[in-house]
């Protein structure tokens, strides 16, 4: 069924409400009232496609408003979300006006017309669902008051774009006006009217006498409009509303958009009631919408007790207490109402249950006092299915009551079909009792193992709709709330030099095709064949060896050929640079571009500090690969000598063993990471450093030198189990996007994707040119954590680089670390930040017991309520105690992948994967079970809970139990509940539960086992700790059996169940008369 807005309806009775009822006798004037407080609150109430917080109150300043002349064109954008606008034109008196906004881009108007004081509203108008896809508005409106006029416009859904203003002067059409309530054309009963809705937005208002205690149809002819019906009473009270009775295509030539209503007058005496005809779309004039209108006495039913209840003044009074009441619909179209008093913020269910099956649809509307529609429902069950007993095609609603006050239930057939039986009722939703079966006590599970987790839930005193079950751990690991409280949350401004504010140009100078360079170049090859890491180092030499073999030692001299990703570097002729070009093992050819090095309090401000004095944590087992210019290993906050806190390294400078720093950079850098002085401590000093020399006395490095670094930190990754490779180095080059760093930087991002397979995290930094778009190389590289620097009270320092590619900031300016030779030095810079990542990182792979990939560290060091602004963007500030908070207090398990677990199966849990999800009645209970996988840090303890969560009730929690990773195994356990040992003819059950101490679900394997050979049939083969299934034994021969279980758990030990005998018989039994023998006649036998 077409999705309906009813709107219009509200447009209607702000009309209604605005004036008095006219006297003949001064038909040329009119008395204008102001909104009374309950209809604007309902306005607002209305707004739902308003984001919270930016609906716009009509009491809205109007005095600025810009002065529009008639029949000119007036163009106005919305600069910004939120944006209205106001414009005033002179009406006069006996006029019809048409005001109309034409959009562009993404605007869509919403607009309002205010009377002569500019708060009096007069009508509204959106039209953001027009067939003819213009989303602008249109108000027609004909007036007998001259002055002023107040128009405000806004965009629906507060979006950018242009619109255009135009207020027009219509001619008087046939039987116009008719477009408000004290202009209703008269109208008899059993007449018939033929209009025509113009131009779009036109609505028309009819009057008509109805008796107490006649039935009325009401309803509009074949059209080309899609007609709305509204039916007021002579005070503007809406009884009834209808628009696109679809089933008229029985009785009306095929005409689906016309509308009905059925409705009999309870009101004593004869009086006036009022007819309001528009169009859903808003429609008129261009396609000439046309319409008819009838209303016909029809005879009433007496076979329904509840009649007349055809609106709110008769509707029936119910209580809402799960009463079931019986109602039927006695005449076409008929619609029931009925009435509740309703408590605030209560949940309320009715449901109706559809008891002629045949035909019955029925559909339920939720009023207020006021009329306004609340909620409505047609086929809960998508289909129609049968659900609940037979139920077919019935309907559902869940609401919260928000007053003290009476609420009005409307329900009707969807096809307008009588002699419908049905019964309803109204309760108070029930509320969730959950509760945990398995396990019921503290459990160990095995790491790398599967375990089951089932919990239920039972709905208590009343029903329980659409259900979700979450299977959330907690670490039982205690963080420092107090510390991670005290962190300043706020979006910090920005305090940047004036030359910061500036766009740079773009430096780079890539050609479209390669030419030759006339220098050593980088050789990026193939990737061989080989997804095994222990045999991948062969494969990279063979492809690396072939490509050298097609070449002549004068074509090419080899400079360094890397051990763990398909590159070589040399020097190459010209003649040898053609050849490779030609080389289908070639992926590309780059120049070796240079680089450079980027040059007490920061430690506490990341509150690395705090992990260490509350957590223990320091950055043990973990060892940080640092790409710089060496380091001073003699320094004392380094342990004075090698081997101390410099377990290892290279220097690809001068080609030995020995990484010692000769320019003071890379010391100070490794001193932010590890330094284990008192005073001047890092921010993991239980780490250790794998220094690497790619950077000369003078700072300076190139792209060989670079990946060479790379190539050694994964080939020695496994030896001195290095997790992070820290670069504080990088290009002049700047990049803001990823695609051009990673063409002209092919052969770094190729060494940066091997060591993330080997299981590092890579961190660079953003460089120090200042610049506001674009970030330098290795930072720009897709697979890299890219970090600016920032300042102690919390601004972007101003040399950073920073652009779209910037992933993290951290301190970096004023940072006080070692010198060469011994001491201490101040210096400022993005390699100062960047090994503050490095060094968090190491805290967190500590904390975790398992090291990150960069997609995880990434996401934790995100996880950071310290967040810097620099006008444009916002960036992250890492805080190492927000970091582990997240991890902690994990809100739910993954599905499929995830540290420290995740489920097999859904999660959450709601009806489409466990049917009883769906709706509890009362009473009933359902139940739950996750599988799920174990990846967490050995002897690490997490409290396993399970929240319920319904339309109704939120937060509903099990009781706790503490699930702790082991690296144990056993022997599992299995146990046979049944069968017994013994004879079976037809179904047999079999109830079977194996289980582990440490590892929850065994793979269990059940065999039936002849008796007399020995074969076996397997039944089944599972991967739950329990089993209940069935089996034909008449689908086997007769004879004796062995049933079997043998259990495997996930660490590979095994056990099998004992034997239980069984002996099938399913033959029919023989049966032979011995006596008498022949004919006996008449005897008792």
């Amino acid at each position: 069924m077409r999705l309906i807005y009813y709107r219009s309806i509200f447009f209607a009775i702000f009309a209604i409400l605005l004036f008095a009822t006219i006297s003949s006798a001064s038909a040329g004037s009119l008395e204008v009232r102001s909104l009374n407080k309950p209809i604007l609150n309902r306005l607002a109430s209305t707004k739902d496609f308003y984001r919270s917080g930016n609906f716009h109150s009509l009491d809205s300043n109007y005095s600025s408003a810009d002065e529009i002349s008639i029949s000119q064109n007036y163009v106005k954008e919305f600069e910004s979300e939120g944006d209205s606008h106001w414009f005033k034109f002179n009406a006069t008196s006996g006029k019809r006006y048409k005001i109309s906004a034409s959009v562009s881009g993404d605007a869509d108007t919403y607009m309002y017309l205010y009377g002569n004081d500019g708060t009096t509203l007069l009508r509204e108008n959106d039209d953001r669902d027009s067939n003819d896809g213009d989303q602008g508005s249109q108000i027609v409106w004909y007036t007998n008051v001259s002055g002023w006029h107040y128009i405000q416009i806004l965009d629906a859904y507060n979006k950018s774009g242009s619109y255009t203003l135009r207020v027009d002067v219509l001619a008087q059409a046939s039987n116009e006006p008719n477009d408000d309530f004290y202009l209703a054309e008269p109208i008899n009963v059993s007449d018939q009217v033929s209009r025509i809705l113009t131009p779009h937005g036109d609505w028309d208002y009819y009057k008509f006498n109805a008796t107490e205690g006649k039935r009325y149809m009401i309803r509009t002819g074949p059209s080309t409009a899609d007609t709305t019906l509204y039916l007021f009473n002579s005070s503007g009270q809406l009884l009834r509303e209808n628009e696109d009775e679809l089933w008229i295509n029985i009785n009306y030539s095929g005409n689906i958009f016309s509308s009905i209503i059925n409705w009999e007058c309870t009101e004593p005496g004869t009086n006036e009631y009022y007819i309001l005809v528009n169009s859903f779309f808003g429609y008129g004039g261009v396609n000439s919408l046309s319409y008819t209108l009838n209303i016909t006495e029809i005879n009433s039913s007496e076979d329904d007790v509840h009649e007349p209840n055809d609106d709110m003044t008769s509707a029936i009074p119910i209580s809402a207490d799960g009463t079931v009441y019986v109602s039927n619909f006695s005449t076409e179209h008929d619609h029931d109402f009925y009435v509740f008093d309703a408590t605030n913020g209560t949940y309320y269910i009715i449901r109706t249950v559809n008891l002629s099956q045949s035909g019955a649809d029925t559909e339920i509307r939720v009023y207020d006092e006021n009329m306004t529609k609340i909620i409505h429902n047609d086929d809960y069950i998508e289909g129609c299915t049968v659900h609940k007993g037979g139920d077919l095609c019935a309907s559902r609603v869940v609401f919260q009551a928000t007053a003290d006050a009476p609420y009005y239930v409307n329900i009707n057939d969807k096809y307008g079909n009588y002699t419908i039986n049905y019964t309803f009722y109204v309760e108070e939703a029930g509320r969730l009792e959950p509760y945990l079966i398995y396990p019921s006590s503290n459990r160990n599970v095995t790491r790398y193992g599967t375990f089951e987790f089932v919990a239920g839930v039972r709905c208590v005193g009343g029903a329980c709709i659409d259900l979700t079950a979450i299977l959330d751990p907690k670490s039982t690991r205690e963080i420092n709330k107090d510390v991670q409280e005290s962190v300043h949350e706020s979006i910090h401004e920005p305090k940047l030099d004036p030359a910061d504010e500036t766009t740079p140009e773009n430096l780079s100078s890539r050609d479209k095709e390669i030419e030759y360079p006339d220098e050593d170049v980088i050789i990026v090859l193939k990737t061989p064949a080989y997804k095994d890491f222990s045999a991948k180092g062969i494969g990279i030499a063979s492809i690396q060896e072939k490509v050298i073999s097609e070449l002549s030692e004068s074509d090419f001299s080899v400079g360094y050929k890397f051990k763990t990703f398909p590159i070589i570097s040399g020097n190459i002729t010209k003649e040898g640079f053609e050849k490779l070009m030609k080389n289908d093992d070639v992926l590309s050819i780059t120049p070796n571009r240079k680089f450079h090095a980027f040059l007490d309090e920061s430690v506490p401000l990341i509150e690395a500090d705090v992990l260490m004095t509350q957590e223990g944590l320091t950055g043990v087992g973990q060892t940080i690969c640092v790409l710089d210019s060496g380091v001073d290993y003699n320094h004392s906050a380094l342990g004075g000598a090698w081997g101390e806190v410099v377990i290892g390294g290279y220097d690809f400078v001068n080609n030995d063993n020995d990484p010692m720093d000769d320019n003071g950079h890379g010391t100070h850098v490794a001193g932010i990471i590890a330094s284990i002085d008192s005073t001047y401590g890092g921010v993991s000093p239980g780490a250790k450093i794998a220094a690497v020399k790619v950077l000369d006395s003078e700072g300076d490095g190139t792209g060989i030198r670079t990946l060479q670094g790379i190539d050694w930190c994964i080939d020695n990754s496994a030896t001195y189990n290095i997790s992070v490779i820290s670069m504080s180095l990088g290009s002049n080059q700047t990049y803001n996007n990823v695609d051009d760093c990673e063409t002209d930087y092919y052969p770094i991002k190729e060494a940066v994707d091997s060591a993330l397979s080997a299981g590092m995290v890579v961190v660079a930094a953003s460089g120090n040119e200042g610049k506001t778009s674009g970030i330098s190389s290795p930072a720009c590289i897709g697979s890299v954590i890219s970090v600016g620097s920032s300042t102690s009270t919390d601004t972007i320092a101003s040399h950073t680089n920073r652009g779209d590619l910037l992933d993290l900031l951290a301190p970096g300016a004023s940072i006080k670390s070692l010198k060469v030779g011994g001491g201490y030095v101040l210096s400022s810079g993005t390699s100062m930040a960047a090994p503050h990542v490095a060094g968090a990182i190491a805290l967190l792979n500590e904390a975790r017991g398992i090291n990150m990939n960069k997609t995880e560290a990434l996401s934790l060091l995100s996880e950071s309520r310290v967040r810097i602004s620099d006008g444009v963007r916002e960036y992250p500030r890492i805080n190492l105690v927000d970091s582990l908070v997240s991890f902690f207090t994990k809100e739910i398990i993954p599905e499929g992948s995830g540290i420290p677990f995740y489920t097999k199966t859904p999660n959450p849990v709601t009806y489409t994967y466990s049917e009883c999800l769906g709706e509890l009645l009362r009473g009933e209970t359902c139940n739950v079970t996750w599988i799920v996988n174990t990846t967490g840090p050995l002897d690490s303890e997490w409290e396993f809970f399970v929240i319920f969560n319904s339309t109704t009730n939120a937060e509903n929690q099990t009781s706790i139990v503490n699930i702790t990773i082991t690296d144990l195994t056993c022997i599992p356990s299995v146990t046979i509940a049944e069968p017994l040992s013994g004879d079976y003819t037809g179904l047999m059950n079999i109830t079977v539960e194996s289980l582990c101490e440490t590892s929850d679900i065994p793979s269990v394997e059940y065999r039936l086992e002849n008796g007399t050979n020995g074969a076996y049939v397997l039944l089944t083969q599972i991967n739950y700790s329990h089993w209940i299934g069935s089996l034909d034994t008449s689908t086997f021969a007769d004879g004796d059996y062995v049933l079997r279980v043998r259990s495997n758990s996930s660490v590979a030990t095994s056990n099998t169940s004992e034997n239980i005998n069984l002996n099938f018989d399913n033959t029919a039994p023989i049966i032979s008369v011995y006596s008498p023998v022949g004919t006996v006649t008449d005897k008792t036998v």
